[in-house]
């Protein structure tokens, strides 16, 4: 009988080597996340589904080149024509043994090498610093914002890149289509929010449970006024938060997520402006709110421009957090970076904020100017006995710009909305102008996500009572 030999024809050859490479690469890397050193959707992508197609299509060349390999004989055969035939190797004979233990060896250092460079990569492409840093400037607002944002920890992956096939090559051909854009330059400045992202349970929900119940929280904040004293006010809140009720009644904010009531609404592509919100409750008709120029939105609408809400319609600046100037402000005088006894640092303050800067560095350069040139020049006192204190609040002051605006991407003050607040955020569908046929609105009140508990107050009771002396 007839020996079959694999190593004769290319094709067998190369599905040997591809079967056998896929297979030791596997076993790395099913072994580096079993033992918990690197995990994420690449990690399961390679392992589990491109590798494993590689071994399938080297296994289907082996047989396939064996077929060409016998055809080939055959033909040889009918012609007359002997093949040439593989050296038979003696390895009775030192060189033949020598030459078999280096190849050997060698083999197992490229397995090896292959190995560490699959399992680097996969970390690489997992990380944040080859999300943010890849493309340069495209991405550095974003970074920036993330690395400030209470998930500054979390991989860019695990939110823009879903597990499976599916998303993994969405996400390689947008990156495709990213690359060449940021090689000729024909990308948008500010890049815009991705408009795409999966829903929040397959994000948000790998964390955090919106059905859980969380009760009410207490929220305090000072914000500081723009008089030369620099008053301090305080702000002190109950944020109904909410949940699930011992009945299993939904309250709080957080029923806007709960799939107790599904709601839909349709929005222009910024969603600044809702026209129309569907809701859909257990045990009741579904009501349709339609708000101003709702009817011309309606006759043009199509299904997949209705969307549903979830946790990205109000948390949508959680994972890149921008601040406004004097917001900003008020928490760096809050944590002590700008020495709030300086006259007028709130205002002025601002005001070198949200002054026009051509590049950050020219920023970095006349901001702290800015400050340092009022006091010289209003209160030379306080430059002369103060100089420390208004070099500190003109550091903090550059580093809150480099934080929020980078004019080369034509990003800035507000660029990006944050949905959390009133005005772009809940007023979009609490208005008291989305109303049902019925004459039902959806209501403007506040009392349903929390309860003001001091509002602006130079010394609220409500902070003797936590905070006695």
């Amino acid at each position: 009988m007839r020996t079959l030999h694999i190593f004769r024809h290319w094709l067998s050859f190369t599905g040997v080597a591809l079967a056998t490479g896929s297979a030791a690469l596997f076993v790395v890397l099913y072994g580096v996340e079993v033992m918990g050193f690197i995990s994420g959707p690449y990690t399961g992508i390679i392992a589990f589904i491109i590798l494993p197609m590689v071994l399938v299509v080297g296994l289907v060349l082996i047989p396939l080149g064996l077929w060409r390999d016998r055809a080939r004989r055959r033909r040889a055969e009918v012609g007359g024509t002997p093949l040439p035939e593989y050296p038979v190797l003696d390895f009775n004979q030192a060189a033949v043994r020598a030459g078999a233990l280096a190849v050997l060896g060698t083999t197992g250092v490229v397995v090896m090498l292959l190995s560490v460079g699959t399992y680097k990569g996969v970390e690489t492409l997992h990380s944040t610093q080859f999300c943010a840093t890849g493309c340069h400037d495209l991405m550095t607002p974003e970074y920036t914002a993330n690395q400030r944002s209470p998930h500054a920890a979390v991989a860019c992956s695990d939110c823009h890149v879903g597990p499976g096939v599916e998303h993994f090559v969405t996400s390689k051909l947008t990156g495709v289509r990213q690359l060449v854009d940021f090689t000729f330059d024909r990308y948008q400045r500010p890049v815009r929010p991705p408009s795409d992202l999966r829903a929040a349970p397959q994000t948000c929900g790998q964390c955090h449970s919106p059905t859980r119940r969380i009760g009410d929280k207490l929220k305090m904040w000072t914000t500081y006024a723009d008089d030369e004293a620099n008053t301090a006010k305080h702000t002190v809140m109950m944020v109904h938060v909410g949940g699930p009720d011992a009945q299993g009644r939904w309250r709080g904010a957080h029923w806007h997520a709960s799939g107790e009531g599904k709601i839909r609404y349709l929005a222009d592509a910024s969603r600044d402006t809702v026209y129309a919100i569907r809701l859909e409750a257990p045990g009741a008709a579904p009501r349709l709110f339609k708000g101003p120029g709702a009817d011309a939105a309606l006759a043009a609408a199509k299904d997949g421009d209705w969307r549903e809400m979830d946790c990205m319609d109000c948390h949508n600046r959680k994972g890149h957090r921008f601040d406004l100037p004097a917001a900003a402000v008020d928490q760096a005088m809050a944590l002590g970076k700008i020495d709030p006894s300086l006259p007028f640092a709130k205002r002025e303050g601002v005001k070198a904020l949200q002054a026009s800067y051509a590049t950050r560095e020219e920023a970095a350069q006349r901001v702290p100017e800015a400050l340092a040139a009022f006091y010289r020049e209003q209160y030379p006192e306080v430059a002369r006995d103060k100089g420390k204190e208004v070099a500190a609040a003109g550091r903090a002051l550059a580093e809150i710009h480099a934080d929020n605006v980078f004019p080369g991407m034509k990003v800035g003050w507000g660029t990006y909305v944050d949905r959390s607040g009133h005005e772009r955020g809940c007023y979009r569908c609490h208005d008291n102008e989305h109303v049902t046929e019925a004459g039902e609105k959806v209501p403007k009140r506040c009392g349903g996500c929390h309860t003001v508990i001091a509002d602006q107050e130079k010394e609220p009771e409500v902070l003797e009572v936590l905070y006695p002396e």
